[in-house]
């Protein structure tokens, strides 16, 4: 699931020039990491940060993620929020 929060202006992109995504997860899933090493494969650039018990939903909650969307890890492309499994193939056509 993408959230748009705000028209975008241009991508985030990291010294090396690729796309920058940063990844909130939570600490005891395996699904998460898949997907950073999904992400990392097909050429962003991606930083994480764990949080664990409730640090979770308060981040989700301070960045106006809707509940019946929530997941295990959301991403962050400048001011888009992503949810979830998003394939490779939908975050560059945003």
């Amino acid at each position: 699931m993408t959230l748009r929060t705000r028209p975008m202006t241009r991508w985030a992109r990291s010294a090396a020039g690729t796309v920058a995504i940063h990844v909130v997860k939570d600490t005891r899933c395996k699904c998460c990491n898949n997907w950073v090493e999904y992400l990392r494969a097909e050429g962003f650039a991606v930083t994480e940060k764990e949080r664990y018990d409730i640090l979770l939903p308060i981040y989700k909650s301070h960045n106006s993620i809707p509940e019946k969307w929530i997941s295990c890890h959301t991403g962050s492309v400048e001011v888009y929020a992503l949810e979830a499994h998003v394939p490779a193939a939908d975050i560059r056509r945003c």
